[in-house]
């Protein structure tokens, strides 16, 4: 289960999963169109893809709609993220703790409720939690919170195993315009992760 697969990591995510086999279902909150071109795409090159709209604040309906298809996922890769702003107020800080903490406790639990199987959960985080940029100091303070949540979650529960992996600034739509650094590959990155940190 890939939350955000319509476009950026998830979409890149989804579709290295589909090449080796795997089935996906992406969600999305409002892109109907790039999710479905993305399920789209997969399906053409003989891949399985699903897709699932989801909002992160009010997930158990979405995730009860999956136990029903007798389809729950083995991993959860957790890309939902707001629009980043360069603008360091609070409210995109509250926008970032809702979907990071928040939002991933929701998810989480819905999806624990409906299964005795162990999830695997995949966490992206940033290296900026380390030394963060001036413009993304809530970005990557808010990505921390979501680190200690996810770890937090792996305590509580003996069905949950979490891997947290610290990304460099990768080549997406969203980093390129916030961003004056030389990006990594996504695609590289990814199927590193996925080949060797979560199978």
């Amino acid at each position: 289960l890939i939350i955000g697969g319509s476009r950026g990591l998830g979409e890149i995510t989804a579709k290295i999963i589909a090449a080796g086999g795997g089935k996906t279902t992406i969600t999305y909150l409002k892109g109907k169109q790039d999710a479905n071109h993305v399920a789209n795409d997969i399906s053409k090159h003989g891949g399985k893809c699903k897709v699932l709209q989801m909002d992160v604040s009010e997930p158990t309906a979405a995730i009860q709609n999956l136990q029903k298809e007798n389809w729950l996922p083995t991993h959860l890769l957790y890309f939902a993220t707001p629009h980043i702003s360069s603008r360091p107020d609070q409210s995109n800080s509250n926008k970032f703790y809702d979907i990071y903490s928040n939002g991933l406790i929701k998810v989480i639990k819905a999806l624990l409720d409906q299964s005795d199987e162990t999830l695997t959960l995949f966490y992206p985080s940033t290296i900026y939690v380390a030394e963060p940029p001036p413009n993304l100091i809530n970005y990557a303070v808010a990505k921390e919170k979501g680190e200690m949540t996810a770890k937090n979650l792996e305590k509580d529960s003996a069905n949950l195993k979490v891997i947290i992996e610290r990304l460099k600034p990768l080549a997406t739509d969203q980093s390129a315009t916030l961003l004056n650094v030389i990006l990594t590959s996504p695609l590289d990155t990814m199927m590193n992760i996925l080949t060797k940190k979560l199978l």
